[in-house]
Parts: C-alpha cells; sequence; structure tokens
C-alpha cells in the first residue's frame, strides 16, 4: 500500500468515527430528550462529538493494525497445509469469549462483570459482527470469515474496556457505536485498497 492510499485509509476512517459519533450522540440526546438551547450549542456539540468519534475510529485503527500484526504472525506458525489450524483457533477463541460472557458469570452467581455487558448488548455486538462477517466472506471468499469475525467481536470488546470499566450505558453506547462503524469500515475497505494497489 502506498502512503497516498494509506493516508486515505486513515482519514477516511476517522470521518467515520466522527460521523458515527454525530449518531451516536444524537440518539442519545432524543432518548434522553435534551433540549438545545441555541444554535451555537448545536454547533458546538456537533463539533465535540465529531471530535469525540475521531478519537474512538483511532483506538479502532490501532487495533486493526495489531490485529493485522497478530494474524500475519499467526499464520506464519504454522505450514501451508495446516493455516486452516489458525482460523479454527480464532473461531474457538471467539465461541469462548462468548459463552463466557453470557454464561459464566451467572453460574458463579457473581452477576456480570461489566453492568453494561448483558447479554443483550453481548447478541448485539454479536449479531453486528456477523453481519460485516457476511458482506466480508461475499467480498473476498471464506477464508476471510474467522479473522473477521474474531476482529469485529473480540478485538471490538478488547477496544470497548475503557468504556466498560464506566459501567454507564450511555458512555458504552457513545463509544461502542462509532468504534463498531470504524472497525467495519477498515475490514471492507481495506482489502480494495490492497487490491488495487496490487493491481
Amino acid at each position: 500500500m502506498n502512503t497516498r492510499r494509506l493516508v486515505f485509509l486513515l482519514w477516511s476512517t476517522l470521518a467515520v468515527g466522527g460521523v458515527g459519533g454525530i449518531i451516536s450522540a444524537s440518539i442519545l440526546m432524543m432518548v434522553e430528550g435534551g433540549p438545545i438551547k441555541s444554535v451555537l450549542d448545536a454547533l458546538i456539540g456537533v463539533v465535540s462529538w465529531f471530535g469525540s468519534g475521531m478519537v474512538y475510529a483511532a483506538l479502532s485503527l490501532l487495533g486493526y493494525f495489531v490485529f493485522n500484526m497478530l494474524q500475519t504472525l499467526g499464520l506464519s506458525l504454522f505450514p501451508k497445509p495446516y493455516r486452516g489450524l489458525w482460523s479454527t483457533l480464532l473461531l474457538a477463541i471467539s465461541f469462548i469469549v462468548l459463552v463466557d460472557l453470557l454464561f459464566y458469570p451467572v453460574l458463579l452467581g457473581q452477576g456480570y462483570a461489566f453492568k453494561v455487558l448483558t447479554p443483550l448488548t453481548v447478541l448485539a455486538l454479536l449479531s453486528f459482527a456477523l453481519i460485516i462477517t457476511y458482506l466480508k466472506v461475499k467480498q473476498t471468499g471464506r477464508s476471510a470469515l474467522a479473522p473477521t469475525l474474531f476482529f469485529m467481536f473480540v478485538f471490538t470488546l478488547l477496544e470497548l474496556i475503557p468504556a466498560l470499566r464506566l459501567e454507564n450505558m450511555r458512555a458504552f453506547f457513545d463509544m461502542a457505536l462509532p468504534l463498531s462503524l470504524a472497525n467495519a469500515y477498515q475490514v471492507l475497505i481495506a482489502g480494495r485498497i490492497f487490491n488495487k494497489q496490487k493491481e
């Protein structure tokens, strides 16, 4: 990937995160019924929401590059005939994380580790991850299934830990929407950028 395409990926991802920040804040305002006092307040709000969304998108970018390094390292550990084991490992980890979040705290009688990470929240994140995985598989083939699902579900949860620690649903939603959109955008657009570069 040349510098121009890398810069495009960086800035476009930040823009997607910024728009996601505006959308999440707008939804929260509609739900909470907060009045807008003036046009100036609205403009300041939009700018601040866009900025916070860009911060979350920057975290998404960092996570995506870390994941790509992990994916490259993981594939290099297995000889070519056995690289399917890496995909199996990613799917197994994703399944373990899902089961752990849904059932393990209840079985121990300790409730949930994070108050906002309810079964409904986990299933919503999983559903979004499955949708993006489906689109990615249609775009590039079945080999993208395991890494895409792992990144969209497990890595997104890891990136959301700062919001989860606050144990506040508003803060969680405020971060989850722009972060998830930025992750999805990178997954779907990066391959096209790489393919264009190869051509």
